[in-house]
């Protein structure tokens, strides 16, 4: 048998992670947890630079924007030099989760 080519190899471990993560974070998808990390780390990010970033259409980064907020897990402000744009604030019900999330996931990544 051939040996498995190393990004499949990473792509495997990411698999078999985010699923692991999925079991035990059943109120945050892995897509909810990355992009409200993101917005986390830098509040200033617009929601179409959220989708580039993470390579999701910008449909989907504003129907699952649309969906935390309803759930209270962030809020969508306009942009203050773009009243176009939209930002995502994350809310203390959502960096609870998002605190949550992070734990789980270096449990994960320790794990192995």
């Amino acid at each position: 048998m051939a040996d498995v080519p190393e990004y499949l190899r990473l792509l495997n471990e990411i698999d078999e992670t985010t699923h692991g993560f999925r079991k035990k974070v059943n109120l945050c998808s892995w897509v909810e947890f990355r992009l409200m990390a993101a917005a986390q780390a830098d509040p200033q990010l617009r929601l179409q630079d959220l989708s580039r970033q993470r390579w999701i259409y910008p449909q989907g980064v504003g129907r699952i924007a649309r969906d935390l907020q309803r759930r209270g897990l962030v809020k969508v402000l306009s942009d203050p030099s773009d009243k176009r744009a939209r930002n995502l604030l994350i809310t203390k019900k959502g960096l609870k989760l998002l605190d949550h999330c992070q734990a789980v996931l270096g449990e994960l990544l320790a794990a192995g």
